[in-house]
């Protein structure tokens, strides 16, 4: 009963995070660590978009920086805020990531097809503070100036600074 119940919101999470624009697929750890500590800086702030299961936000905090992680789907969003829950450098919010907030990071990672990209790039242009950097996992973002694509195992990171 209980292995339905938790099946049930898994998929129902899923769908969820579909209809938002975009699936959950995790990150292999390892060559996500290497690319961002590539950009880290101690104490800079670390944002990620749709955050999944929080591995990266760890990962991030690891690197001594503030992480802040987006995710829209209640079930990555449960599991991460139970991953993270005692480390004090990790925030988790619930939200659409359209609508994080992402004026103050110095670093904001994202990995999500291409149509969300393109939505996305307005937000942006606009919101990412001067400095920062984007990287984006998997898919360039068409309308950002490209600063460098980096090949790490077969996975490509695109990589904007603003």
């Amino acid at each position: 009963m209980i292995g339905s119940l938790i099946l049930f919101l898994w998929q129902l999470s899923n769908l969820i995070s579909i209809i938002f624009g975009t699936v959950y697929v995790q990150s292999d750890k390892k060559t996500t660590s290497e690319i961002i500590k590539l950009f880290a800086k101690k104490d800079n702030l670390f944002c990620e978009l749709g955050s999944g299961n929080g591995e990266i936000l760890k990962q991030a905090s690891d690197l001594d920086m503030e992480a802040i992680g987006y995710e829209i789907s209640p079930f990555y969003f449960l599991l991460s805020k139970i991953k993270t829950f005692t480390n004090k450098k990790i925030k988790v919010i619930f939200k659409n990531v359209k609508d994080a907030e992402i004026k103050k990071a110095n670093l904001i990672y994202c990995y999500f097809l291409p149509d969300l990209l393109e939505k996305l790039s307005t937000k942006f242009e606009t919101e990412i503070k001067k400095g920062a950097v984007l990287i984006s996992k998997g898919f360039e973002i068409k309308k950002l100036k490209l600063y460098k694509k980096i090949k790490v195992k077969e996975q490509s990171f695109f990589i904007y600074k603003f």
